[in-house]
Protein backbone atom coordinates (compact mmCIF):
# COMPACT_ATOMS: atom_id res chain seq x y z
CA UNK A 1 0.00 0.00 0.00
CA UNK A 2 1.16 3.19 -0.72
CA UNK A 3 0.36 6.67 1.07
CA UNK A 4 -0.79 9.10 -1.69
CA UNK A 5 -2.55 11.90 1.06
CA UNK A 6 -2.45 13.06 4.77
CA UNK A 7 -4.44 15.67 5.88
CA UNK A 8 -4.17 16.96 9.62
CA UNK A 9 -6.94 18.96 11.08
CA UNK A 10 -7.84 19.88 14.55
CA UNK A 11 -5.84 17.04 16.26
CA UNK A 12 -7.28 14.39 13.62
CA UNK A 13 -5.26 12.69 11.08
CA UNK A 14 -7.09 11.11 7.80
CA UNK A 15 -4.33 8.95 5.55
CA UNK A 16 -5.71 7.82 1.84
CA UNK A 17 -3.63 4.68 0.64
CA UNK A 18 -3.61 2.81 -2.75
CA UNK A 19 -2.18 -0.78 -3.47
CA UNK A 20 -3.43 -3.47 -5.71
CA UNK A 21 -4.14 -7.42 -4.60
CA UNK A 22 -2.89 -10.36 -6.92
CA UNK A 23 -6.35 -10.74 -8.61
CA UNK A 24 -5.72 -7.16 -9.94
CA UNK A 25 -7.76 -5.45 -7.84
CA UNK A 26 -7.19 -2.10 -6.36
CA UNK A 27 -8.09 -1.18 -2.87
CA UNK A 28 -8.17 2.01 -1.82
CA UNK A 29 -7.63 2.16 2.53
CA UNK A 30 -8.73 5.29 4.57
CA UNK A 31 -7.52 5.42 7.85
CA UNK A 32 -8.93 8.15 10.62
CA UNK A 33 -7.68 8.95 13.69
CA UNK A 34 -8.11 11.48 16.03
CA UNK A 35 -10.44 13.12 18.89
CA UNK A 36 -13.64 13.09 15.54
CA UNK A 37 -12.65 9.65 15.63
CA UNK A 38 -12.99 8.25 19.09
CA UNK A 39 -16.41 10.72 19.51
CA UNK A 40 -18.02 8.78 15.83
CA UNK A 41 -16.33 4.87 16.37
CA UNK A 42 -15.68 4.80 19.94
CA UNK A 43 -11.95 3.82 18.19
CA UNK A 44 -8.63 6.03 18.45
CA UNK A 45 -8.57 4.82 14.39
CA UNK A 46 -10.98 3.50 12.34
CA UNK A 47 -10.14 1.56 8.85
CA UNK A 48 -11.98 2.15 5.75
CA UNK A 49 -11.05 -0.27 2.91
CA UNK A 50 -12.92 -0.24 -0.78
CA UNK A 51 -11.84 -2.96 -3.11
CA UNK A 52 -12.95 -2.86 -6.74
CA UNK A 53 -11.94 -5.67 -9.23
CA UNK A 54 -10.72 -5.35 -12.22
CA UNK A 55 -14.12 -5.54 -14.39
CA UNK A 56 -15.67 -2.59 -12.31
CA UNK A 57 -12.87 -0.52 -12.94
CA UNK A 58 -12.92 -1.20 -16.56
CA UNK A 59 -16.78 -0.42 -16.84
CA UNK A 60 -15.70 3.03 -14.47
CA UNK A 61 -13.59 3.67 -17.39
CA UNK A 62 -15.68 3.21 -20.20
CA UNK A 63 -18.90 5.11 -18.35
CA UNK A 64 -16.59 8.19 -17.50
CA UNK A 65 -14.89 8.50 -20.66
CA UNK A 66 -17.95 9.16 -22.75
CA UNK A 67 -18.55 12.26 -21.23
CA UNK A 68 -16.37 15.43 -22.10
CA UNK A 69 -15.42 18.65 -20.55
CA UNK A 70 -16.20 21.48 -23.00
CA UNK A 71 -14.91 25.04 -23.16
CA UNK A 72 -16.94 25.86 -19.85
CA UNK A 73 -15.66 22.92 -17.47
CA UNK A 74 -19.28 21.69 -17.04
CA UNK A 75 -19.59 18.00 -17.45
CA UNK A 76 -22.07 17.28 -20.50
CA UNK A 77 -23.55 13.95 -21.43
CA UNK A 78 -22.94 12.01 -24.23
CA UNK A 79 -25.27 12.13 -27.51
CA UNK A 80 -28.09 9.57 -26.47
CA UNK A 81 -27.61 9.47 -22.45
CA UNK A 82 -29.94 10.25 -20.23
Amino acid sequence: MREVARFESAGDVRVMRVGSQDSGAVMLEEIVAGKSCFIAYGESSHTARMIFDVAALEGLAEETSAYRLPKGNKKEAPEGAS
